[in-house]
């Protein structure tokens, strides 16, 4: 059983993994999709990170305990390791099986001078398929500064453009005169928590042309790069409220402590937003008044990687939406890109095999509403 490698990329706790995890119900329930194929996340992760079945089942009890009246802030609980995601995938009536591995790598992993780097990039040169998750409020709202830092725009430039001047073999190969198509590739621009935007996709859509232009630009230079938009609703139920400057509320005692061994690797039960002298916002939604013995400082751990805190607030029912259009995608660009290399085998099936099971489902495939959109599809190419 041979493995299909998609790699995603995208800054600190913008929402990689919880695409995956939201898509788990569509896969599950949606009928034509299943009377096709086989499609079983393993609710487990290779290594690192939280299982999506886990991931799933917060999600869903995060949005149903929220109450609609309050702002609270949403999981802080970044890892700093790559998790691989599995999800198996066979066709109805046949056997056999193959494996589509997500491959989620830590915001830290883009930066060169981060031990993660290298491995990242070895992720990347052996990677088809790539997802770059957007955190879509950082890019919307305020300043622009801070939607390059949180997405980590500059780094992935550096990353597919090839900057590293220790590295002969880069991630993107020189095109040459033809298009190689053995090199062809998928870059699937993902913008999250796209639910306060739902009325404005259009805008959503020319701001990831306009913030990411470079990156755009750097993968159009390379003749086998497809580029898709497809920006989802991670959730449903919750959307994007407000930014708040970093603050913690702790105790004045605790002034010269090092809270983060202290308390643990999270400080999220401190983490507030401060509405006046006396009062504060805790990340929870509760008001609560700032006591005599207490003091709000501001969350200088935090504010290495992230400058602000995403305030978010209740709007309905958990109701994600296009999460599941990640893997379908992937499935399709994969399944074209071997036929069209004349392959007869995918990932030890026939290639026929799942060509037409992708056939029957291809109603699921999106390629246009709430702001999916192709800035270079694979049909578009001479080939």
């Amino acid at each position: 059983m041979a493995d299909l490698q998609v790699l995603m990329v995208g800054g600190k706790r913008c929402g990689k993994s919880s695409i995956l995890a939201s898509s788990i119900q569509f896969l599950n329930d949606n009928e034509i999709l299943n009377d096709s194929l086989k499609i079983r996340s393993t609710g487990t992760v290779v290594e690192g990170g939280v299982p999506l079945n886990r991931k799933y089942g917060e999600l869903v009890a995060f949005v149903y305990g929220k109450n609609s009246n309050k702002r609270y802030l949403v999981d802080f609980n970044a890892d700093n390791k790559f998790s691989k995601y599995p999800f198996k995938i066979g066709v109805r009536k046949t056997l056999g099986n193959f494996t589509v591995k997500f491959i989620d790598a830590p915001g830290e992993s883009y930066e060169p001078s981060e031990p993660e780097y290298i491995e990242m990039r070895e992720y990347a040169k052996s990677s088809d398929v790539f997802v770059i998750a957007i955190d879509t409020p950082y890019l919307m709202e305020g300043n622009p500064g801070f939607a390059l830092i949180v997405n980590c725009i500059p780094n992935l430039i550096s990353l597919f453009k090839g900057d590293s001047k220790d590295d002969s073999t880069p991630v993107l190969k020189e095109s040459g005169e033809t298009i190689n198509k053995k090199e062809l590739k998928l870059f699937m621009f993902v913008p999250v928590k796209c639910e306060a935007y739902k009325d404005r996709m259009d805008e959503v859509v020319d701001k990831v042309k306009s913030v990411y232009s470079g990156l755009i630009k750097e993968l159009l230079r390379h003749k086998e790069c497809c580029i898709s938009i497809l920006p989802v609703f991670t959730a449903g139920g919750i959307e994007f409220a407000e930014f708040s400057d970093p603050n913690l509320l702790i105790n004045k005692e605790d002034k010269n402590v090092d809270l983060y061994k202290k308390y643990g690797k999270e400080l999220s039960e401190f983490r507030c937003n401060k509405l006046t002298k006396t009062t504060v916002r805790m990340s929870n939604g509760d008001i609560e008044d700032v006591e005599d013995n207490q003091q709000v400082i501001v969350d200088d751990e935090f504010k290495l990687r992230v400058p602000q805190y995403s305030w978010y607030k209740s709007t309905g029912d958990y109701s994600p939406k296009n999460c599941e259009q990640i893997l379908l995608h992937t499935l399709r660009f994969v399944v074209s890109k071997k036929k069209i290399n004349n392959e007869t085998s995918f990932f030890g099936m026939k290639l026929s095999t799942m060509e037409s099971a992708l056939e029957t489902i291809s109603i699921l495939i999106k390629d246009e509403g709430d702001g999916i959109s192709h800035v270079r599809s694979l049909k578009s190419l001479e080939l």
